[in-house]
């Protein structure tokens, strides 16, 4: 059989990466477990902005602006990186941040939640 590009029963159904792990990414890691934190949608397929979550966490977690920032993780959840450790640590702690009548759930980030 001819080799077609674009053909789903020629693509590979298991893959492998191979991954080099430096001094520089492990800080990185250990940054990131420090200082983020994913927030998980209680509601299936809720698409909200990153802008009302940053204000939510604002508002019910009393953290500044300035010293977080919201990205989209998947569809429906969401990563923050806060500045400092101890108002990551104060967000866990409060554990639901409600945005537009949908909870989410604030889980310390782990090498785990990359993927």
């Amino acid at each position: 059989m001819d080799y077609i590009p674009g053909l789903a029963a020629q693509h590979l159904t298991v893959g492998f990466a191979v991954i080099v792990v430096s001094l520089a990414t492990e800080h990185e890691a250990f940054k990131l477990c420090n200082h983020g934190a994913v927030l998980k949608a209680n509601q299936a397929n809720f698409n909200s902005s990153t802008r009302d979550i940053a204000h939510a966490l604002q508002c019910q977690v009393r953290i500044p602006i300035c010293n977080l920032r919201v990205m989209k993780h998947h569809p429906e959840d969401c990563f923050s990186y806060f500045d400092y450790s101890e108002y990551r640590d104060a967000a866990v702690e409060v554990d639901v941040v409600q945005v537009d009548e949908v909870e989410f759930t604030l889980l310390t980030w782990n090498v785990d939640m990359q993927a």
